[in-house]
């Protein structure tokens, strides 16, 4: 990601964001727990384009990892089934 000491561009965000939404709408919700999964890591996608919005940075990126890790650990943990074979730091993406 790219970044100077103190900054993170907001590009950046928007960039991981557009890779990180088709994810979320590409799983299977295979129990209740997965659905929390899948609402909350869509709760902190838009909560990250809200601050991104309003020109909070900090917030805005850490919203989207928050997001992210929801979305990664639903293969750990087996709460939701990918549809697709990506992960969120997959550039091939």
């Amino acid at each position: 990601m790219k970044a100077t000491n103190d900054r993170i561009e907001p590009e950046e965000i928007t960039k991981w964001l557009d890779k990180l939404e088709p994810m979320l709408e590409n799983v299977e919700v295979v129990n209740q727990r997965g659905e929390s999964f899948l609402q909350n890591a869509k709760a902190y996608v838009s909560d990250s384009r809200h601050f991104l919005e309003q020109g909070n940075l900090v917030k805005s990126f850490e919203a989207m990892i928050w997001a992210s890790f929801l979305s990664e650990i639903r293969i750990d943990f087996l709460k939701l089934k990918p549809l697709m074979n990506l992960t969120f730091w997959d550039d091939t993406f």
